[in-house]
């Protein structure tokens, strides 16, 4: 099963919450994806997505919505407090404030506000970051867990994917809210002065069709940001 049938397998299974879901994470990279010569997207293991949750006691109304659809709270050893199973999938369901679960990402709010819509292959539609939020959020997480190693963070490859893959990245960042505008354009600045980004662009590509002309495309993109 591909992440985009992950995708798809577990929000058929959120059935009435779907609406309320907004899918982030390794799941949706292939979405943002419109040049067929991109590189590979890398697999993923679990499908993550984020609620309007504002308060515990709206957290455990939802646990317990989800419970009567089927989903089991994961509850092993290890696991985040957000991670849930069905028929076989995990995907961590998190809420968009932060001190519900005691961890954040302080671009989940917005990036629900501005979500949108996007149609699967098998038709189902569903929700997702806009690329700029979603660029945003990775490099938040790539801040928290990637202990700055760029060659060989999932997120940093799944930012660097997405840059690639998609034709019309600046074009969607230009057009973004200012607030997070400034912040990527701040960031991709910071990462263009690491020679440590700049080694990781061409070995986070995996891609046949010129990748030295694909590493100076997006270094040209962010330095026009």
């Amino acid at each position: 099963m591909n992440s985009l049938e992950m995708l798809a397998h577990i929000a058929k299974g959120l059935g009435p919450l779907k609406d309320k879901v907004v899918f982030v994470g390794g799941s949706t990279v292939s979405l943002y994806l419109t040049d067929p010569g991109a590189a590979t997207v890398r697999p993923t293991e679990d499908v993550d997505c984020v609620m309007q949750v504002l308060t515990l006691g709206q957290y455990y109304k939802l646990e317990g919505e989800l419970e009567r659809l089927g989903f089991r709270h994961v509850t092993e050893k290890d696991a985040p407090i957000c991670r849930w199973s069905y028929k076989g999938l995990t995907t961590d369901i998190m809420p968009t404030e932060g001190a519900v679960l005691n961890f954040k990402n302080s671009w989940y709010p917005d990036g629900y506000e501005h979500a949108i819509t996007v149609k699967l292959p098998g038709g189902e539609h569903v929700r997702i970051f806009s690329l700029p939020y979603f660029l945003a959020s990775k490099i938040e997480a790539f801040a928290d867990r990637g202990h700055g190693d760029f060659l060989t963070s999932p997120d940093m490859e799944d930012i660097i994917t997405v840059l690639d893959g998609s034709e019309t990245v600046a074009e969607e960042i230009s057009a973004a809210p200012a607030k997070v505008q400034k912040h990527l354009a701040e960031k991709f600045r910071e990462f263009l002065q690491d020679d440590r980004f700049a080694e990781s662009l061409e070995g986070n590509l995996r891609s046949p069709a010129g990748t030295a002309g694909r590493v100076e495309r997006i270094k040209n993109i962010l330095a026009s940001l």
